[in-house]
């Protein structure tokens, strides 16, 4: 069975307490509650250097707590690899092994869902593969089960073994050709993602893609105004009816 498509958002706005800036967030799951959210968080190019007790991140605490009642969120704890590079290894397996760390946490409910693997290779290679392999293998033995790899482009079929998706184009709307993702085999499709950022699109106009991205079956998608991932899209409200309209759900 495809799955309907899913929101993508890298969320990388650091959320003080204070001023709540991830109230847009919360405000749309509430409104969009049989809406998929895959949520990808990112406390400083990977987990921080300390445990969840540690007062640093006592906001990511809050903040995750609260998005653990929605049951219509997957939360990824995000990590990078420097296209494979092997000199990256060490720290990628201890980054994960940190964000594990949040899933036993006991004074609040914390836990992730899983790993977001960003800067991944595009083309197999042995050595690449079987280091991404033992990354993915601790992070499942791990209880981070879900699994995101982000080239950013189209990548080689061998590495839909490792991950539950596959970011297969993140750049700016202007340059995506919707044509290349529609060339993908449908089973490629549903577990294949979309990010555009810079999108000058108006609503109406957003609307169609948004509608267009879903009809190919995509696993799932972000189109934001913004060129950044620490500041909403002037579009985000209107994004989230969207998709929830496109997959049938509101």
């Amino acid at each position: 069975m495809v799955l309907p498509s899913a929101i993508l958002l890298p969320l990388y706005l650091y959320p003080s307490v204070t001023t709540d800036p991830w109230k847009p967030l919360y405000d749309s799951l509430t409104a969009h509650p049989n809406t998929q959210f895959d949520i990808v968080i990112n406390p400083d190019s990977g987990p921080l250097l300390v445990g969840p007790s540690d007062s640093a991140l006592s906001d990511y605490v809050v903040a995750v707590s609260k998005l653990r009642t929605y049951p219509n969120v997957n939360i990824f704890g995000y990590v990078h690899t420097g296209w494979g590079a092997a000199s990256l290894q060490p720290a990628l397996l201890s980054n994960i092994s940190r964000y594990a760390t949040w899933n036993t946490y006991t004074p609040a409910n914390i836990s992730l869902d899983g790993i977001f693997i960003d800067e991944a290779p595009n083309a197999y290679d042995p050595t690449i593969y079987t280091n991404l392999q033992t990354a993915t293998n601790l992070a499942r033995s791990s209880e981070l089960p879900k699994i995101i790899l982000n080239p950013g482009t189209v990548a080689d079929a061998e590495y839909f073994a490792l991950a539950d998706y596959i970011i297969m184009f993140e750049g700016a709307y202007a340059n995506f050709n919707a044509s290349e993702m529609a060339a993908l085999s449908q089973a490629v499709r549903a577990n294949s993602s979309v990010i555009l950022y810079d999108s000058t699109l108006a609503e109406a106009d957003q609307n169609t893609l948004v509608n267009q991205l879903v009809d190919l079956g995509l696993g799932s998608l972000d189109v934001t105004t913004t060129n950044t991932y620490d500041t909403w899209s002037a579009l985000w409200t209107a994004f989230t009816q969207q998709v929830s309209s496109a997959v049938g759900v509101t």
